[in-house]
């Protein structure tokens, strides 16, 4: 099998005190029912922010203003894979969600919801890069 190596945005979108978080739908082969922030791949020759937006757009419906950059961190999903996630700090300003068949459910947690639901991955490198001290919550 031939390895995969691949660059991602996340945004990590605070919105009244809360962050958006998302599920994987059964249908994804490596991290079904997984919790996560939206985003996703970028396109060759994409820019960072229009990747961000875009996968944002197709993934929760929402038009997103992005701020910093509140981590960047590897990932590897097997021998053969792995990616790097590059993490923005997003706000909204409609909060209608309409999810892409990619997820089946999301909520807005709170900092407590966030250490229930997503993958210890993700909390690692939430600590990691003090995440949590740069966000309202």
């Amino acid at each position: 099998m031939e390895d995969l190596f691949y660059v991602a945005v996340k945004a990590i979108i605070q919105h009244k005190d809360k962050v958006l978080i998302i599920k994987r739908s059964e249908y994804d082969s490596i991290n079904a029912f997984v919790w996560e922030f939206p985003g996703g791949r970028i396109h060759l020759r994409e820019e960072l922010r229009n990747a961000l937006s875009r996968e944002v757009k197709e993934e929760t419906g929402l038009i997103v203003s992005a701020g910093d950059i509140l981590y960047a961190a590897n990932c590897e999903f097997c021998e053969t894979r792995h990616c790097v996630i590059i993490s923005y700090l997003c706000n909204i300003e409609e909060e209608t969600i309409t999810l892409s068949e990619e997820h089946i459910e999301y909520i807005w947690a709170d900092r407590a919801k966030l250490q229930e639901l997503l993958h210890k991955p993700i909390l690692d490198d939430l600590d990691r890069y003090c995440v949590w001290d740069k966000l309202a919550l």
